[in-house]
């Protein structure tokens, strides 16, 4: 998703390796975009979250923004030792049995810590739209390119683009 995919440039930006895992084919727009951004795509359809750290290596950090439950516990046994977990996607209802002493297990042995947020002040969108500002073009224009005016708002809705908007006022 957009969080996702905007995400790929500023880890890029920190870390020597990124990978983004998705449920997209090869040639959809999201996933070449997040390749250029710098990111290894990884097909979570062929290689699940707790399988990557065999299929590439543990991750330092893994910033889940799908909202999808089961996500925020397989993140755990993806991460490498003294590793992170950000859960910033919002799920809906989901019930599942989880064998928690292993889930505790990862975390203490480990060094493991798991963190949640939503929140974001009006500096961060400040911070965000400069950072955006100097993104390079072939990133940023995606995000900006399908600007719908109010009364067009159902083909924003129904458009297959990475990232629609709608302009309240001109």
């Amino acid at each position: 998703g957009s969080l996702g995919l905007l995400t790929v440039p500023v880890l890029a930006e920190r870390f020597e390796e990124v990978y983004c895992l998705g449920r997209r084919d090869r040639d959809d727009p999201a996933v070449e975009l997040a390749i250029e951004a710098g990111a290894t795509y990884v097909d979570s359809r062929e290689t699940p979250v707790e399988a990557v750290p065999e299929a590439y290596a543990p991750m330092d950090l893994v910033f889940e923004a799908t909202g999808h439950a089961p996500h925020a516990v397989k993140s755990v046994s993806a991460l490498a030792p003294n590793g992170v977990a950000a859960l910033l996607g919002v799920p809906e209802p989901h019930t599942a049995e989880v064998d928690l002493a292993d889930f505790h297990r990862e975390m203490v042995l480990g060094n493991r810590a798991t963190v949640g947020s939503v929140n974001a002040g009006y500096t961060h969108f400040e911070r965000a739209v400069e950072w955006l500002d100097a993104m390079p073009a072939s990133v940023r224009s995606p995000f900006a390119e399908h600007v719908y005016p109010i009364e067009e708002f159902e083909a924003a809705l129904d458009s297959d683009v990475i990232k629609a908007a709608v302009e309240l006022h001109p």
